[in-house]
């Protein structure tokens, strides 16, 4: 997603970038988590059919 090639930066601005992307990482990888939680949860419950 991110080039890890910061030519030209200041150390700071790298620092933050590279903070960041890690927190980045850490929450797409959160989003698929619940996404799977949340399609188990789907799975498991039983088909509700409203007639009428």
């Amino acid at each position: 997603m991110f080039s890890s090639d910061f030519t030209g930066l200041k150390s700071e601005d790298t620092l933050k970038i590279e903070e960041l992307s890690e927190k980045l990482h850490q929450r797409e990888s959160l989003l698929v988590d619940l996404q799977m939680k949340l399609l188990q949860y789907y799975e498991k419950k039983p088909a509700v059919i409203n007639i009428g």
